[in-house]
């Protein structure tokens, strides 16, 4: 099942501790053999997009705003590679593999494969992908992020 979560912050006075609460706004159904490792809320349509992993079955889907499938494809090479983060940045979404050191590239409209990218290679696995600002931020699941230009170009830790 899939939930739609609001979620609101709570500060308080005495603690720089935040607490959160959460109300079950809505109930999907959703798939039981998709492995949700990506999740992305686009705010300019209201759409979804889940990118799953399962070697060999990892795909991406892109949900309209009422959570009927408008799209759904595989990674090129699912064979093989286990599709992990999602992150959009200038209208490309990037989905990171977790052990094959690759980066797929999608029109992030359509799904339409865009090309394959290689992770830097100190970045040992791919795990979570997020953005801030024009930059990519990737995790390995170590305590070390990796600070990504869109094009691949050079990296920070």
């Amino acid at each position: 099942m899939l939930h739609l979560l609001a979620a609101t912050a709570l500060l308080s006075i005495s603690s720089a501790v935040q607490h959160f609460t959460y109300e079950v706004l809505e109930t999907h159904p959703h798939s039981p053999s998709h492995f949700t490792q990506g999740f992305l809320f686009r705010h300019s349509d209201g759409r979804l997009i889940e990118g799953t992993g399962l070697e060999g079955q990892s795909l991406l889907a892109l949900y309209r705003s009422n959570f009927t499938v408008e799209r759904r494809v595989r990674l090129p090479s699912s064979s093989r590679h286990f599709g992990e983060g999602i992150a959009e940045l200038e209208n490309i979404l990037y989905q990171l593999t977790w052990q094959n050191k690759k980066v797929y590239t999608y029109n992030v409209d359509t799904l339409e494969f865009i090309r394959l990218l290689d992770q830097p290679k100190e970045l040992l696995e791919g795990w979570g992908l997020t953005t801030l600002n024009q930059d990519l931020i990737a995790s390995e699941g170590s305590a070390m992020l990796f600070r990504i230009k869109a094009n691949y170009s050079s990296y920070r830790r």
